[in-house]
């Protein structure tokens, strides 16, 4: 028993190769090189052993003296005949008549166990040294007529081959079966390749090609078939739905991706490539569809085709006749010559609308097969493909050319061989791997490409009637109608934005719908279809842009602003799907045909771009901006009895406000953010050059610094919305011509303009009293930091920025609530800045996410699934990609947390980072005692829950091992045991007596039985499959055993890893509506109950230290530990080893991004949110933590301790938190009086404005970006400097005759 559950490193080996739950960990991979090293010294041991076994028996034998080496003395051995006279003698053909009577009795008389029967034949075979009579290749044609005409069969051979063909006929229509019964995908992989090679036991590998070719033609056909019964159109037949084809196109993939797996195992190899395999079972059957589709359009077109000739023949005919008696001979002929030259009018000679739709749904459909079976080619493994003749080298660019041109695809031929397998002549078999021609069943559509052309270009003029109907109502009410796109295209890489026009939409929609036809019209006699498709694209897309040309000629003097940007989002979004029609019909090294198109888009989107810049730039300078009272700085009096700032600049906050609202909500995301950073640079070119200038007298200095603190606070509040990532925002380094970096040195301008004109004259005086250079030494010394950009931000909102630097020299929470405050304030969800903020400050922000809600989410409700979210149906909706389909209905904030960071390998360490608190902070570390363990699993908190789900993959592919045992052996008897009953072997040899295992088999297959060794596979698998456990849960599981050792909790053989494992185990057999899903079919509640009770067995087994402490353990589980406990041990110390032993550098990759560049952190961050966008979950799970932290984003700033902007010290309220934010787009709201009194989240205080604690000290000390000729002008804008009334006291008058004296300033005039 214990030699049967044994695993060697060929078991490893064949894990690491195959297995679907991932790569093992690095300790976990060096664990199995180290066995497999391990075993092959073994295996050269064993080598060596026989050498010198043969060697002696070379010796024993007279051989020649020259005989030395093992080779020589086994060549000696074949041609001396040595081994002929040891052979046994031939068999009786009697005692082969019993042996083969025998099997067919015990076939006959135990019907459903020929699985069995069939191991015990082949152990039979194996054990004794039977050679079982295999299929072997049929004799040739010269072969067979060479044979003696008079040659006498005998009779007792005859009857042995005639018994053996019924026993073969048995076993092969059972193993067919089994193939036939199971799923057509799945899990059934790997059965089907094992009843496969028992197959060709019984039948020649061709034979049982032909078989399983024709089985899954017919599969594949009943599934088409079985999904057209749901069908919503046909032709008059099921066979021709396009929705089936549409419905069954996953599971017909599905198919052919587990067949290339079989194939690749070589079960066929010399009978049939594997590409050309693909062919005979899908491509052909495929080919057959699409061309009854294409006939039975053509069909109907030529139905509709009579029917209009006919009519217009009448029509014509009464014309003619009325002209005859007319007398007009001129106008008949005209009337003739014009129909015998008449173009094709777009209205006719062309197939219906809905016929067009279902051929490009039916295209579409062949696109995706003919790139997955393109993947898939490239995958097969054929040797015969690496080997080049004469010499030749294999082309490098064969690998990378596109899949319209002659690549691996080209395999897969169509011709008439693909139905004759066996007839093709073996020595073409190269030739026709090499030289082979593409799947064409571009083919197929040849007949009805002229019809398709016309259809093309009338679908697309009806499209563009919607822009010449939208034209006139506009031309009526001066708007524009706009329809959503799908929130799930909102953003991306290409920009897309939220509502374009309807114009565009319909256009759009139509260009998108036939686009399948022009990717298929590349080849094949179909490049007709293409160029058509690349003419009416161009042509409509100019008249489109006429047309929005002209609207936006119109604003703001003829129509609403708004109308600009509808039409800048709709070009936008025409030049994106321009730019995606263009990079799927390029060809390798062009451009595309639709290159010219795309740069006229662009340039088109850049003017409508400056042409909004530009409104707005002269809005703000030449309207908002202007306010002569408040800017008269030569008055004497206070402006508003100096108790406000400036309207001007309160009006400019409003201004940016509702331009940013309206970006927001019309234009691209990042096409808006741009534009509106554009706008604020503008704007803080006019307003620097006007303060810098600005000489304000003594009551109108409190006005110029409320004034300059005003727009500080306002850029301040802005900056967020118009950088799109920390390094734009903090980043001394961006491009001279961003408009971030002129934003900070407006910014930086103004700031030295408030220091130096409106600084305390005391301060001023006690830094630049040595002179310039003095100062800017001292500041070297002090600071320490070179000129930036960006220290006004640290002046401005020191409790936010402190000592700014850079980025990495913040403090923790302060990098953690500008990172936040950064993510929310983005026009559309940033997934590498979520990320970045989930992962950074030792995943701050996640942890106190879950601690400080009160984790009231944390109780796990048992089969509480989330609803299915139907798709929203807009403009392009992908139901794949549709946000509001991804939405995290019922799922919860951990369970969301802890799936994103199983999705970062790079940081192994966050999960225990993330989990750890939890734990502590709901005192779970009782959970986890052993004693306790199993009884708590039922209402397991969430926190554990989510660990069970992190090991799922694993624990899967453990139990449906033991499933499958059980499935197959549980009520069923024991077949005889053949080679117990058989004493003698026909050759007249003396059967050799097997092992132990023999007479358990001759016993009934108990319950008791079949539930141990069920036991003891499920155990073997387990420690086979926990090498590919996470890292993360690995480096979990190691500290959290750490805290549970300091609390002196005991665990399962000290692992709460394998206490995790088992109670995974447990809860997977006791939930028997998933093992019905895992296995694809439903079970016996007998096989289902008796599961259960594996399932409590296994966690005792697993949990249990010493087999004496029976308890509550079921008898099955304390028999096998009592029976197999060496074994036993053996197995779970291997488990626990993989589970614990695992070390992370905490000073590796993270640690190094964390301190790395910005651009680069961005970068990286960017592909692992890619990476995790394409988990089944990982949208959903990114979505739901975007909308919680944006929707508790005041309630993160009190928790983190960061001050408000206007605020002094205090903090603002406690604001409370919200588990559950509304689907509803969050910030687009717009309220015009409370945006007028905000800067930012702050309501506008101007007592805090006028006294703006500023620290005058620091400022004057720091580099404001200032030469000496320029503080030397600022200074002469003070009017301390320049009129002496305003000085009070003698003291200042000393300070300011000193300053004079050192920069050289004369009086130059006095009130």
């Amino acid at each position: 028993m214990e030699g049967k559950m044994r695993i060697g490193a060929g078991g490893s080996l064949a894990l690491l190769c195959t297995t679907s739950e991932g790569l093992p960990s690095q300790h976990a991979l060096g664990q199995l090189l180290r066995g497999i090293n391990q075993q092959l010294e073994e295996n050269v041991h064993s080598l060596e052993h026989c050498m010198e076994d043969v060697l002696k028996l070379g010796h024993e034998l007279p051989v020649p003296p020259e005989v030395n080496s093992p080779r020589e003395v086994a060549d000696f051995m074949v041609h001396s005949g040595t081994l002929d006279r040891s052979r046994c003698d031939s068999p009786e053909p009697q005692d082969t008549t019993d042996l083969l009577r025998r099997i067919k009795e015990a076939l006959d008389q135990h019907p459903g166990q020929e699985d069995a029967l069939f191991n015990s034949l082949m152990k039979i075979s194996s054990q004794q040294g039977l050679c079982l009579p295999l299929p072997l290749v049929s004799s040739s044609h010269v072969t067979s007529s060479a044979m003696s005409l008079n040659a006498i069969p005998d009779e007792d051979d005859q009857g042995n081959v005639a018994l053996w063909s019924e026993i073969s006929v048995q076993f092969r229509g059972h193993f067919l079966r089994r193939i036939e019964d199971l799923p057509v995908t799945g899990n059934s992989c790997k059965k089907r390749l094992e009843c496969l090679q028992n197959s060709l036991v019984f039948s020649s590998t061709r034979d049982v090609w032909r078989k399983f070719r024709a089985l899954r033609n017919r599969q594949w056909t009943e599934v088409l078939k079985r999904e057209d019964l749901h069908g919503l159109e046909s032709f008059g037949s099921n066979s021709h739905s396009v929705s089936s084809l549409e419905q069954a196109q996953p599971q017909i993939m599905s198919m052919m991706a587990e067949d290339c797996m079989l194939l690749n195992c070589g079960i066929f190899d010399g009978t049939v490539k594997a590409p050309k395999a693909i062919r005979d079972m899908y491509l052909t059957g495929l080919c057959g569809w699409l061309s009854g589709l294409v006939e039975e359009i053509s069909r109907k077109k030529s139905q509709e085709d009579g029917k209009e000739r006919r009519k217009n023949g009448r029509q014509k005919d009464k014309g003619k006749s009325a002209m005859k008696m007319s007398g007009s001979r001129e106008a008949f002929a005209e009337e003739t010559e014009e129909d015998a030259t008449s173009p094709e009018d777009p209205g006719t000679s062309s197939l219906s609308r809905g016929d067009v739709e279902l051929l490009c749904r039916a295209v579409s459909v062949f696109l995706a097969l003919e790139a997955h079976v393109e993947s898939l080619v490239s995958t097969m493994w054929d040797p015969s493909h690496r080997e080049m003749r004469d010499g030749q080298r294999a082309p490098l660019r064969g690998v990378l050319k596109n899949s319209h041109s002659a690549s691996n695809i080209n395999q897969l031929v169509t011709d008439s061989d693909s139905t004759d397998v066996d007839n093709a002549p073996r020595e073409t078999a190269d030739s026709e791997t090499v030289n082979m021609p593409i799947w064409q069943w571009r083919a197929t559509l040849l007949e009805l490409v002229p019809d398709v052309v016309v259809s093309l270009s009338a679908m697309v003029h009806t499209a563009l009637k919607s822009g010449e109907e939208e034209e006139e109502t506009y031309t009526q009410n001066r708007t524009l109608p706009t329809e959503e796109l799908c929130a799930g295209l909102y953003g991306g890489e290409l920009d897309y934005p939220r509502q374009v026009s309807c114009s565009c939409a319909a256009l759009s929609r139509c260009l998108q719908q036939l686009l399948p036809l022009a990717v298929a019209g590349s080849e094949g006699g179909t490049e007709q279809i293409r160029t058509a498709f690349v003419a009416k694209t161009a042509a409509a897309c100019d008249q489109v842009v006429a047309v929005l040309t002209k609207v936006a000629a119109d604003c703001p003097h003829q129509a609403p602003i708004q109308n600009m940007y509808i039409c800048l989002a709709s070009a936008a979004f025409l030049r994106n799907q321009v730019f995606h029609f263009n990079s799927l019909l390029v060809n390798k090294g062009e451009r595309g045909p639709l290159h010219a198109a795309y740069q006229s888009l662009r340039d088109f989107v850049d003017s409508l771009e400056q042409q909004v810049v530009g409104y707005h730039g002269n809005v703000v300078a030449a309207s908002v901006l202007q306010d002569p009272e408040s800017h008269n700085w030569q008055d004497t009096r206070a402006f508003y009895e100096g108790e406000r700032c400036s309207f001007a600049i309160q009006m400019w906050s409003y201004h940016l406000s509702a331009l940013r609202r309206d970006l927001w909500v019309y234009a691209p995301p990042r096409l808006g953010q741009h534009v509106l950073a554009c706008v604020l640079r503008d704007s803080l070119a006019v307003l620097a050059a006007r303060y810098s200038q600005a000489r304000p007298t003594y009551n109108r200095t409190p006005q110029f610094r409320s004034d300059i603190t005003a727009v500080l606070l306002i850029t301040c509040s802005h900056l967020w919305s118009v950088c799109d990532s920390l390094h734009c925002l903090l980043d001394t380094t961006n491009p001279p011509a961003h408009p971030v970096t002129a934003i900070h040195n407006h910014c930086t301008t103004l700031m030295a303009a408030l220091t130096v004109v409106s600084s305390p004259l005391a301060d001023l005086y006690k830094v630049f009293k040595k002179g310039f250079h003095k100062k800017k030494k001292k500041g070297d010394e002090g600071e320490g930091t070179g000129r930036q950009n960006t220290q006004w931000l640290h002046f401005l909102y020191p409790g936010l920025f402190g000592q700014l630097g850079s980025f990495h020299e913040l403090t923790a929470k302060q990098a953690a609530y500008v990172q936040l405050k950064l993510l929310c304030s983005q026009p559309a969800p940033d997934w590498a800045m979520l990320l970045h903020l989930l992962i950074m400050g030792g995943c701050q922000a996640p942890v106190l996410l879950l601690t400080q809600t009160g984790l009231k989410e944390t109780v796990h409700s048992a089969d509480n699934s989330p609803s299915a979210v139907p798709a929203c149906g807009k403009l392009h909706c992908q139901p794949n990609s549709c946000a509001q389909a991804g939405t995290a209905e019922g799922s919860t904030v951990l369970q969301s947390v802890v799936e994103v960071m199983l999705c970062c390998p790079q940081y192994p360490s966050v999960l225990a980072k993330v989990l750890l608190p939890v734990i502590d902070r709901l005192e779970g570390w009782e959970f986890f005692e052993v004693s306790m363990f199993a009884e708590r699993l039922e209402k397991m908190p969430l926190w554990c829950k989510c660990l069970v789900d992190a090991v799922q993959p694993i624990i899967k592919s453990v139990v449906m091992c033991a499933v499958d045992y059980v499935a197959d052996h549980l009520g069923k008897t024991a077949p005889p045991n053949m080679a117990a009953a058989l004493s003698a072997l026909p050759c007249g040899c003396r059967a050799a007596r097997g092992d132990d295992s023999d007479e358990e088999e001759e016993k009934a297959m108990s319950t008791k039985v079949v539930l141990t060794r069920a036991l003891a596979c499920l155990l073997s698998a387990l420690m086979e499959t926990v090498q590919t456990i996470p890292t993360a849960v690995q480096l979990f599981c190691k500290q959290l055993q750490d805290k549970l050792t300091e609390k002196e909790i005991q665990t399962a053989h000290s692992s709460v890893g394998l206490q995790l494992l088992a109670g995974a185990l447990y809860l997977a057999l006791h939930n028997q509506m998933q093992l019905e899903q895992w296995a694809g079919h439903t079970m016996k509640q007998t096989i289902k109950d008796n599961l259960s009770l594996l399932g409590l067995c296994a966690y005792h087994v697993l949990t249990a230290t010493v087999a004496s402490s029976k308890g509550n353990m079921p008898r099955l589980a304390y028999t096998f530990m009592r029976k197999h406990g060496s074994w036993l041990t053996e197995q779970i110390d291997n488990i626990v080893e993989s589970v614990s032993n695992v070390s992370v550098d905490d000073g590796s990759s993270a640690a190094v991004l964390e301190g790395g560049n910005l651009e680069f952190l961005q970068l990286f961050m960017s592909t692992l949110a890619h990476n995790i966008l394409q988990e089944p979950q990982g949208k959903k799970n990114l979505t739901h933590l975007f909308k919680v932290i944006k929707a508790n984003q005041q309630w993160f700033q009190v928790q983190l301790g960061i001050p408000p902007l206007l605020g002094k010290d205090d903090l603002p309220q406690v604001v409370p938190f919200e588990p559950n934010p509304g689907s509803a787009e969050q910030g687009m709201t717009f309220d015009p009086l409370l945006e007028f009194n905000s800067i930012g989240d702050c309501s506008i205080d101007q007592n805090i404005l006028l006294e703006f604690p500023w620290d005058w000290a620091e400022l004057l000390q720091s580099d404001l970006g200032l030469s000496e000729p320029g503080f030397t002008a600022l200074l002469q804008h003070r009017c301390d400097i320049t009129d002496e009334s305003c000085l009070g006291t003698d003291k200042e008058k000393r300070h300011v005759a000193t300053l004079r004296g050192k920069f050289g300033l004369e009086q130059t005039s006095s009130v």
